[in-house]
């Protein structure tokens, strides 16, 4: 308590009266109790009400002021480098001898100012209260507290030149507090490019927002192009906050394009608008992404730069992907795969966030479940995360344990998929990733409804899907839950079935191009059987069958053809369905497992 303070500072030296005048005006708070007191002990038995400070502030001001100009020099740079400070550095900056330094120091920590661990040179100094360093950051005047911030600026922009060891942030602050916003620029970017390769995209975004209001103020060389690769790392940080459906990412590739062509920069355009590519995605609008490249042919596109090449054949073949044109969509992530493979985008250079090769490995593993090779989707995945063992960023790492999870669902190993899912979902919450802890739940969800725990399965499946459609948006949606209504008519749990069938319609109505309309009519079909409408049944599984073979979903299509005789429902076409089965069957690997196979 307060009085307890005053009495273990002040001992008998002063009487119950000012005791009571310290404590009501210290209003609590024990470290203006402490200086307070501290304060009327060194006026002695003298000291009287009108010794005591006014406020806090007052009290530490006065401390310092009496420990002579050249201790209160060295606090005061203490102050500019931090809470807390490493003695090399202080030694540096300081006019004086080592020996004159450490008693400088060494009687600021005997004074309480400063706390002190290890031994110099290597000591590091703390500050013992932020009000302290407050205090004797204010003691300065401006113009002496922007000269220290550029020497540090400088002496720690050296210490990165030497040593290695880099705080670009810290450099970017020091120059900006000593008005040179033009010098903290590159230390900005360098900051900005730091947590974005951690995945921090709060403050990444931070870096690179402060960077483009520098650059609205300065007049630095190719401050246009500087504003356009920053204002396209913006839009990156900001999806990683918000995700694909991020209206501020969107905004800023929107800028970036505004920007690219203003300048004339084909390569800037393009890359602005891949990033518009996510963005309508996640609107459903692929119809509008498609139509982003009508301008682009094969030609144009090899003769991008190595990263735009990636970028460009990754887009095209996800486009594609999301509106089940398998066929089209391999070759293009084949030749992405082979361009990066040549020289690696990696987190540096990212799709949607990610390292451009787990994005590609996970739609190639989706098209090769959907090709009914399980093999492959297992090996491909697995290759994604062997990709992430290169480098250390958490979304691209989340993102292909995830994949693997994925890869276990859609190849029918439901077990497999339960088991691991904990491991995706800790990774994901660890990082903050809602996105992917979204992508578990649901994954987890299809896991539960096929090995028959449906009403456990069912909750994860909607609780999953509803917190992707808020960073995602329709991206996938319609898919996913034709997804889970699939499996739900494999479990013969037909209100789940139907309800997943209604809610993938809903949302594939709301898309620009349909996504998953062979398993939704499929799927319509069986609950027309089940309903007793045969003939509309037998029309829709066999309208499904040829949707998929003219897609190349290969799993799509053996499901259709399987329903149709599991449903008594082939007809005068039995002969040519069970052709077709067989041509299917015999290209597989014997030791297939996926359930359609089996």
């Amino acid at each position: 308590d307060s009085r307890a303070i005053v009495e273990s500072v002040a001992g008998n030296e002063i009487n119950q009266d000012l005791i009571d005048q310290i404590v009501q005006r210290a209003d609590g708070i024990p470290l203006f109790v402490e200086e307070l007191s501290r304060s009327l002990v060194e006026h002695g038995a003298d000291a009287a009400a009108s010794d005591i400070p006014d406020t806090l502030q007052a009290s530490l001001l006065a401390r310092l002021d009496k420990l002579g100009a050249e201790i209160k020099g060295v606090i005061q740079v203490g102050a500019v480098l931090g809470r807390e400070f490493q003695h090399r550095m202080i030694a540096e900056l300081v006019q004086t001898s080592e020996e004159r330094l450490l008693a400088t120091l060494d009687q600021l920590a005997q004074s309480g100012l400063l706390s002190r661990r290890g031994l110099p040179p290597d000591a590091t100094y703390f500050f013992t209260h932020a009000l302290v360093q407050d205090a004797a950051y204010a003691s300065s005047l401006r113009s002496r507290r922007q000269s220290l911030h550029h020497a540090v600026a400088l002496a720690m922009a050296g210490n990165v030149a030497s040593t290695g060891k880099s705080a670009p942030e810290l450099i970017a602050y020091h120059f900006e507090e000593a008005g040179r916003r033009e010098d903290a620029l590159p230390f900005r970017i360098a900051a900005g490019d730091q947590a974005t390769s951690q995945s921090a995209g709060d403050e990444a975004a931070e870096h690179y927002e402060a960077e483009l209001q520098i650059l609205q103020t300065t007049d630095i060389q190719d401050r246009d192009h500087t504003e356009l690769e920053t204002t396209l790392k913006l839009a990156n940080a900001r999806l990683l906050i918000g995700g694909y459906a991020a209206q501020g990412s969107y905004d800023a590739w929107q800028r970036a394009r505004s920007l690219a062509t203003e300048l004339n920069d084909a390569e800037g355009y393009l890359r602005a608008a891949l990033g518009i590519v996510v963005a309508m995605l996640a609107k459903g609008q692929y119809a509008s992404a498609l139509s982003l490249f009508q301008n682009y042919g094969t030609e144009d596109a090899e003769r991008l730069n190595a990263v735009n090449k990636v970028h460009y054949y990754t887009s095209t073949g996800i486009v594609h992907v999301c509106i089940g044109e398998f066929g089209a969509a391999k070759p293009l992530i084949d030749r992405a795969l082979e361009l990066n493979g040549l020289e690696p985008c990696t987190p540096r250079h990212p799709w949607a966030g990610a390292d451009p090769e787990v994005v590609l490995r996970s739609y190639d593993t989706m098209i090769h479940a959907w090709q009914l090779r399980p093999a492959l989707a297992s090996d491909t995945a697995e290759k994604a995360i062997r990709a992430t063992q290169a480098y250390d960023d958490p979304f691209s790492r989340v993102w292909a344990f995830m994949l693997k999870l994925r890869a276990f669902s859609m190849c029918g190993r439901y077990a497999n998929a339960l088991a691991y899912a904990p491991v995706v979902e800790e990774a994901a919450i660890e990082h903050g990733f809602e996105q992917r802890r979204a992508n578990t739940i649901y994954f987890r969800g299809l896991a539960k409804l096929a090995l028959n725990q449906a009403s456990d399965g069912a909750e994860d499946i909607r609780e999953g899907l509803s917190i992707w459609s808020q960073k995602g948006g329709l991206f996938h949606l319609g898919q996913w839950y034709a997804e889970a209504a699939a499996i739900a008519l494999t479990a013969q749990e037909l209100v789940l079935a139907s309800e997943f069938h209604e809610r993938a319609t809903y949302y594939e109505d709301q898309m620009e191009l349909p996504t998953a309309m062979a398993e939704l009519t499929r799927i319509r079909g069986n609950l027309l059987h089940q309903d007793g409408n045969h003939e509309s049944a037998e029309k829709c599984i066999k309208q499904a069958m040829t949707e998929a073979r003219q897609k190349g979903a290969l799993q799509f299509e053996l499901r259709a053809a399987l329903d149709l005789f599991r449903l008594d429902l082939a007809g005068a076409d039995e002969v040519a369905v069970r052709e077709r089965v067989s041509g299917m069957i015999s290209g597989l690997e014997t030791d297939n497992d996926m359930p359609e196979v089996i």
